[in-house]
């Protein structure tokens, strides 16, 4: 039970600083998209840097769905329903794993859920909103 606790404590604090680090993403993308407004040759240039910045995000976010996925393993364990000696992260991961296609599919549930894709699909808006305007 002690390790399931230890590993327990662990993941949700990794949860909580990759929450922070998606936040950072986030806010980079759009002091980033903000410097580039000013300076980038065109705006495909900022939809693409946005993109990109979109991407990372719910590779990042993805990564996170995993931990909470194991937390709620852990916490089913803890409360005596299920069958985790703990500390098999990697080990769960690499059984359930699939293919390159399951990983994209992965990427693309993270990405599209709303905390995620507001910010990107309205730095991209304005983007093509400035390509409109130059035109």
């Amino acid at each position: 039970m002690e390790l399931l606790q230890q590993e327990w404590l662990l993941q949700q604090q990794r949860r909580n600083e990759m929450e922070n680090h998606s936040l950072a993403i986030k806010l980079l993308a759009l002091l980033c998209f903000l410097w580039l407004s000013r300076t980038a040759p065109s705006p495909y240039f900022l939809a693409a840097s946005s993109l990109l910045f979109w991407l990372l995000d719910a590779i990042w976010k993805a990564e996170q769905a995993r931990v909470t996925q194991r937390l709620l393993q852990l916490e089913l364990a803890l409360r005596g329903e299920g069958a985790d000696t703990g500390m098999q992260f990697q080990s769960d991961w690499a059984q359930g794993r699939g293919g390159i296609v399951a990983l994209l599919g992965e990427y693309v549930r993270a990405g599209s859920k709303p905390t995620v894709a507001l910010l990107y699909v309205l730095l991209i808006l304005a983007a093509v909103a400035r390509f409109v305007v130059q035109v």
